[in-house]
């Protein structure tokens, strides 16, 4: 939650690791800023999938969307294209950073807004579900503008996001979740270990 500490678990991973010889390492794609526990599904975009919507199974998933999945792909491409290079120089750490930057603008800009709309609701945020084409088509550039009071609650969205500290997962991590097609890694998604600090339930219970 605090931006701090994860500039200063850089500091602590750069001061260990470093190399007279080379360049400090870039890290941004590694250690993130948010609230584990609050954020969206990329599955879950979509009207009839909200809490205040009738759920209906013959809606179609976000992650079905061809931009979306094209996306996706580009995403984790770049995730490769950084591990990949070796950052043996600056130029090199440089380059890194640019395709990073590129990869944060084409997922938070685009299904970020969604996902914080989504993540909104629950914290009050009213959207009619039959509006949601319309953000949605906004938001991914498919429309000029919005009706009212859709361009104040997408911004309310937004707030709520940073004060919050929105974190989906997926787009925080892609390569984790998608393959380099843009598809669902479904049970081969996640991560070897996952811990949380402080624990959310009394270690006797784990008995």
């Amino acid at each position: 939650l605090n931006p701090l500490a994860v500039e200063l678990a850089k500091l602590s991973l750069w001061l260990i690791t470093v190399a007279h010889d080379r360049p400090l390492s870039f890290l941004d794609h590694h250690l993130r800023v948010g609230n584990a526990l609050v954020g969206a599904k990329l599955g879950k975009l979509n009207p009839h999938l909200l809490p205040t919507a009738t759920a209906d199974p013959n809606q179609v998933s976000m992650l079905d969307d061809a931009e979306m999945q094209r996306s996706l792909a580009i995403a984790v491409d770049s995730m490769f294209l950084i591990e990949d290079n070796a950052a043996l120089s600056l130029a090199d750490v440089q380059e890194q950073a640019r395709i990073y930057a590129e990869l944060r603008q084409v997922l938070s800009d685009k299904f970020g807004r969604l996902a914080n709309i989504s993540t909104a609701h629950y914290f009050g945020l009213k959207i009619d579900s039959q509006l949601w084409d319309a953000v949605a088509d906004f938001t991914l550039g498919r429309r000029e503008s919005l009706p009212k009071p859709l361009p104040e609650l997408v911004e309310q969205a937004q707030v709520l996001a940073a004060e919050r500290h929105f974190f989906h997962w997926e787009l925080e991590f892609p390569e984790i979740f998608f393959d380099r097609h843009g598809q669902p890694l479904a049970e081969r998604a996640g991560f070897d270990v996952v811990i949380g600090n402080p624990p959310y339930i009394r270690v006797a219970q784990l008995g």
